[in-house]
């Protein structure tokens, strides 16, 4: 990145420059490619100046990169330079979007190189981008350690780019995927940039609600059924306990990019007529990895064994409930079957045990995959609130109710 980050000066810099990179890929090939943004701090036009081919393009992606900013800041100008005109697509709106941010607010902290793909859309989310897999790889064979790439959280779901992912990972690249461009708002001077009401509000939408310090701490547990059934396909033609692991993964990415991420931690629990309860052992949102293989099959395959998972989970709780900690702890735990109990301690007593222990433990439940031979009954006498139950088919759906039952804050 070339720039220099001055957050604390009360009169900017003239201008300031900042290099963003995104990888391309296309007949056959692929390389790297660099956005170079130029801001004009003394000229208050909103002019974005970029070479003709890619000015239509580059003008609507800074637009809505820009979606909610206060004034003046929002109307600096800019000039936009790319290292190679010759590329196609619309995968490098977010390097843009990055390089028009960094450039304009400043950096905060000192980074390595940054490099970023995605598709900006009107009100700055990013979506997924092509070739993403190639790209990756590219990307695999030239990142260092201490080097920042962002990707659309959309792409995570493919299965081919899981190992480069954790390798470039394990070797120290700093991996953050996005569905809003205000996800990786840290990266640049955020006392210059206060969010606007239209932009919170969708930010609160997406990932929770906010808060600023660490008042609290609370342990979400997915309990997931990894008996043989979910083998099945479910509605997405890949196997049940697959669409369940890219939910997983899901919550995991949008945890990591909340504000929030510092009170929550996550724990995963995996069970047929066997339990395996340290499948993630509760472990810090922002230190959870989520490329990894969380495929409730995995070691199972069995029959289902409902209650005996649910006294795992449990046990899992009480461990954190009676952990040292300076600020209030509560658990919530959220266990999800395609089938019914036919192994093992009986659900509902369990659960009950679990309610009437007059301690900071919520248990939420959900249905997936199938209606028939599911146990909707009994499911839905597990949870604590009548609301705590869902059931769906759709691993987007699965990974929206996981997310929206752990972050709510528990008293």
């Amino acid at each position: 990145m070339n720039c220099a980050s001055n957050p604390f000066k009360s009169v900017p810099p003239a201008r300031q420059d900042v290099v963003v990179q995104f990888p391309v890929a296309g007949g056959g090939s692929s390389g790297m490619n660099h956005v170079l943004v130029i801001a004009y701090f003394d000229s208050l036009g909103r002019v974005v100046s970029v070479p003709r081919h890619h000015a239509t393009r580059a003008k609507v992606i800074i637009d809505n990169a820009r979606y909610g900013e206060h004034k003046p800041t929002v109307d600096v100008d800019v000039v936009v330079h790319f290292a190679n005109n010759d590329f196609d697509g619309d995968s490098f709106g977010l390097a843009l979007a990055l390089a028009d941010k960094l450039a304009r607010y400043g950096v905060a902290g000192q980074t390595g190189r940054v490099v970023a793909t995605g598709v900006i859309g009107p009100q700055g989310e990013v979506t997924a981008v092509g070739a993403f897999p190639t790209k990756v790889t590219y990307l695999e064979r030239v990142l260092k350690s201490g080097d920042l790439f962002v990707y659309p959280t959309h792409n995570t779901t493919e299965v081919a780019i899981e190992g480069a992912l954790q390798r470039l990972r394990h070797r120290g690249v700093v991996l953050r995927s996005v569905e809003y461009l205000a996800q990786v708002r840290d990266l640049w001077n955020q006392s210059a940039q206060q969010l606007s009401t239209e932009e919170e509000n969708t930010m609160v939408e997406r990932i929770g609600p906010i808060t600023e310090t660490k008042a609290f701490e609370q342990l979400g547990i997915l309990v997931l059924d990894g008996s043989g059934s979910m083998s099945e396909l479910g509605s997405g033609g890949q196997p049940k306990a697959e669409e369940v692991n890219q939910a997983v993964r899901g919550l995991m990415s949008r945890l990591r990019n909340s504000r929030q991420r510092e009170n929550f931690y996550l724990a995963v629990v995996t069970y047929d007529h066997q339990v395996h309860k340290g499948r993630l052992t509760p472990t810090p949102i922002t230190q959870v990895d989520d490329t990894a293989d969380y495929n409730p099959l995995k070691g199972h395959g069995g029959e289902t064994a409902i209650g005996d998972a649910l006294e795992g989970a449990y046990e899992v709780a009480e461990a954190f409930l009676n952990g040292q900690s300076t600020v209030s702890r509560s658990v919530v735990i959220v266990i999800m079957s395609d089938g019914h109990n036919n192994r093992g301690k009986n659900p509902v007593e369990v659960a009950e045990r679990i309610k009437q222990s007059g301690k900071r433990i919520t248990v939420c439940a959900a249905g997936y995959g199938r209606d028939q031979g599911l146990d909707e009954l009994t499911l839905k006498r597990l949870v604590s609130e009548p609301q705590g139950y869902q059931f769906t088919r759709n691993p987007d759906a699965l990974r929206d109710f996981f997310e929206a039952s752990i972050s709510q804050v528990r008293s």
